[in-house]
């Protein structure tokens, strides 16, 4: 299946970023039609075409390990410090004004909002969820920030939170081990479901309608739920990503009515898109978006009828905006590269990201494992 690539090269703003030890992380503002791009301390929000920047600002002492924007306001979850920050775009979104922090006692993983009263949800590397009420501690007017010093946690799991998705009915966390939860909103006390199937730690989750989910594992397999249904029948549908193939980042989108999952795997340069059948809950390959460098970190989102994926690779030129679009069943991406670029340091990156370094413990136990075949083998043989 073919696929047009176009990359308009532009005159690059380089700017030097620290080691790192997360991985890039993105987010979209429909609303105020920005983009936020963060790599080690640094954080960059460009307008949508990733051509202008509009606001540098820096962490102090901290990592960036992920952000999201909801309204006006623009929440920062740092790593080192254990703090999630709580901003306010001010001066027609030319520039930040620090209006809250969320101390942690362990370092904060995953945030998410709720979509209808606004409750801000912090998943930590200990496994458990805070729930802070965002319009109601946070004001957009504040002169000095408010300080929330270690919320008491509110549910949680007994591993790291890997993924956590906020809904009206209903939440869905994942963790370390190979768990996946579905818990009533607004009564979290009360689980409605788990999603049982993974053999390694549960990477990412998206959900890709209202009764399908879909998860990837570090037992390198993408697993589709119907999670609302008993557990025992809830397990549709098990891909194979294929040997060495961890996938890393999973999101879905639909386009002209075709649901289509997005996976990277680690230290892949590309992005491989696989079509869900949603009538009977089947993961099919479709083709991969191919960079020609190691992808990093996506996200992919839809503005204004338009199918986007912003996306950051591990050489230069970095940041890229890739426009899709369906043409029939084929899927047709140009690539362009923005024109404000991050250096930083790939290899300080690799060897501090927990997922990797989780990777090399399953490669090394794997490689021991068949080098013990092996050798039972030859014993036999010499027999």
């Amino acid at each position: 299946m073919s696929s047009s690539e176009e990359i308009n090269n532009a005159a690059a703003v380089e700017v030097k970023a620290p080691s790192v030890s997360s991985l890039p992380s993105f987010a979209v503002s429909k609303e105020e039609k920005l983009v936020a791009l963060a790599v080690g301390e640094n954080i960059y929000i460009l307008d949508e075409s990733l051509s202008t920047q509009l606001i540098h600002h820096k962490l102090e002492k901290s990592s960036v390990k992920a952000m999201l924007f909801e309204g006006k306001y623009f929440i920062v979850a740092g790593t080192e410090d254990k703090v999630v920050h709580v901003f306010a775009l001010e001066n027609n979104n030319t520039s930040l004004k620090l209006i809250g922090k969320i101390e942690l006692i362990k370092k904060p993983n995953c945030i998410a909002i709720q979509p209808t009263n606004k409750e801000l949800w912090i998943g930590d590397k200990f496994g458990d969820v805070y729930i802070i009420d965002l319009l109601k501690v946070f004001d957009l007017n504040a002169t000095t920030p408010n300080i929330i010093k270690k919320p008491p946690p509110k549910m949680g799991h007994l591993a790291m939170l890997t993924g956590l998705i906020i809904g009206d009915k209903y939440i869905i966390t994942s963790d370390r081990d190979e768990k996946i939860r579905v818990t009533n909103y607004p009564e979290y006390y009360l689980v409605h479901n788990f999603c049982l199937g993974h053999t390694e730690m549960v990477s990412c989750i998206c959900l890709a309608t209202e009764d399908l989910l879909v998860s990837a594992s570090t037992d390198r397999t993408i697993k589709v739920w119907k999670h609302l249904i008993d557990a025992d029948e809830a397990l549709k549908f098990s891909y194979d990503c294929g040997e060495n193939n961890y996938p890393n980042v999973l999101q879905s989108i639909t386009i002209n009515g075709v649901t289509l999952i997005l996976v990277l795997y680690e230290q892949a340069d590309y992005i491989q898109v696989l079509h869900l059948n949603t009538e009977t809950a089947t993961l099919t390959p479709k083709c991969n978006i191919q960079l020609g460098s190691e992808i990093l970190n996506f996200q992919v989102f839809t503005q204004e009828g338009k199918t986007k994926i912003n996306l950051f690779t591990s050489s230069s030129p970095n940041v890229h905006v890739v426009n899709v679009s369906l043409s029939g069943e084929e899927l047709k991406y140009e690539t362009t590269t923005s024109s404000v670029q991050v250096s930083f340091n790939k290899e300080d990156l690799v060897l501090d990201n927990i997922y990797s370094s989780l990777i090399r413990k399953i490669d090394q136990s794997s490689n021991k494992n068949d080098s013990e075949e092996k050798q039972s083998k030859k014993q036999k043989n010499k027999k």
